[in-house]
């Protein structure tokens, strides 16, 4: 199953994935979504995300979602 994986600012990407969780009535597998925000500096969310998608790649690849074109998660 190819992985997920949610960036975007504050808590949208967890506000997502509960919403799924309630219309599916469970979380989706390799699902994972990162606050960009929490970061101090572009360097450290880039480590960040390639660290999650390393995780939730299981040689199927992994969508990265973001919430805004053009935006610090989208770059």
């Amino acid at each position: 199953m190819i992985g997920l994986l949610i960036a975007a600012h504050g808590n949208l990407g967890d506000s997502l994935i509960q919403s799924a969780t309630y219309v599916l009535g469970a979380r989706p597998e390799r699902l994972e979504a990162i606050d960009l925000m929490a970061y101090a500096d572009a360097d450290a969310m880039l480590a960040a995300a390639r660290e999650r998608i390393a995780a939730l790649d299981l040689g199927n690849g992994v969508l990265v979602m973001t919430d805004i074109y053009g935006a610090t998660p989208c770059n």
